[in-house]
């Protein structure tokens, strides 16, 4: 590649990619669940593992758009005013919530952060418990009928991780505002429509759907041409694939708007050859691991080309690095 030098894409075109490859995924679940309902609660379990790997890249992604999770860490340590913002911002329906506005804050961060990731363990362990409590019971397991209604807490919790996850997105989203001025603020707005749509159209709703809507307002006879007869749940699992399916095509086209073919987003479609991404080397100042400017040439080289970091004992820091001339995202340093 004409920017990093080597034959693997730009990390930023790959983590972008990432995001958009779990659609396709839960349409794969989608299909295979119309195929084999039998192996419903397996597809659950693939689509919450699916969800997690993706929202695992967010929080780095939003770290991107700030200019870096070193320049946010640094804009926060620093004395420059930064606009206040609301750490976490719940909207579900009428219901409006908002934590009181404050200065950004690296504690902040990190209590983002985690209730963005939270999604990644709360969703997987919910979906297989939904999964052992679906095959016992079609195995009529004796202690089944006590355990049935711990389904609707099941349910609720996976709403709440979910209401909490989107709550804290928004607040993320502020502070990129904030600390980044030059990030399009249409570009954020589709990245939150993005994540909405994938929690709550391809993950929650089809479920919802397919326990409240009666199957039979969507289905004739249960007898099939075989002389086999659908099941209740058969039928759900049916309409909950279908619901998917319908919240698959609303999610491509939000991540079609949030994530376009454009030079901020895949910078090595753009580069010409011509020599504009001209790299230039660039005097290391501060610390890639803590942020600090207590850096010091490491004696224990025999050449002097690194740093060490008196705050973090960081080693081997470069003293220069190579520093691209088209390296904007949404119109901000990546640094």
């Amino acid at each position: 590649q004409r920017l990093t030098g080597t034959a693997a894409p730009h990390p930023r075109a790959l983590l972008f990619v990432g995001l958009i490859l779990g659609i396709p995924g839960f349409v794969l679940t989608a299909v295979l669940g119309v195929l084999v309902p039998e192996l419903g609660p397996l597809w659950s379990l693939v689509e919450a593992f699916v969800l997690s790997q993706n929202f695992a890249r967010l929080p780095h992604l939003l770290f991107l758009l700030a200019g870096g999770r070193v320049r946010l860490y640094m804009r926060l340590q620093s004395g420059d005013e930064v606009q206040p913002v609301s750490w976490w911002k719940c909207k579900v329906a009428c219901i409006k919530y908002n934590t009181t506005p404050v200065r950004p804050q690296a504690r902040h961060v990190k209590w983002m952060r985690v209730l963005i990731l939270q999604l990644c363990v709360v969703q997987p362990l919910a979906a297989f418990l939904e999964a052992v409590l679906g095959w016992e019971f079609s195995l009529h397991a004796w202690w089944i009928k006590a355990a049935v209604k711990y389904h609707a807490c099941i349910m609720l919790g996976k709403f709440a991780s979910i209401i909490v996850g989107l709550g804290a997105c928004r607040g993320m989203i502020d502070l990129v505002c904030a600390l980044n001025p030059k990030a399009k603020q249409d570009r954020l707005a589709a990245i939150m429509a993005y994540c909405q749509a994938y929690l709550l159209g391809m993950n929650f709703l089809p479920r919802i759907l397919s326990i409240l809507l009666p199957a039979h307002y969507l289905w004739g006879s249960r007898v099939l041409t075989n002389g086999e007869e659908l099941t209740l749940i058969e039928r759900a699992r049916l309409q909950r694939a279908g619901f998917v399916l319908l919240g698959a095509l609303l999610c491509a086209k939000k991540a079609f708007r949030a994530f376009p073919v454009d030079e901020s987003h895949y910078p090595e479609f753009y580069a010409d050859d011509s020599g504009t991404a001209k790299a230039l080397l660039s005097d290391v100042r501060f610390c890639p691991f803590c942020a600090s400017d207590q850096l010091q040439i490491d004696d224990s080289e025999l050449e002097g080309q690194t740093l060490r970091c008196t705050i973090c004992s960081a080693s081997r820091i470069p003293r220069q690095l190579k520093e691209f001339s088209s390296r904007d995202v949404c119109h901000g340093s990546t640094a």
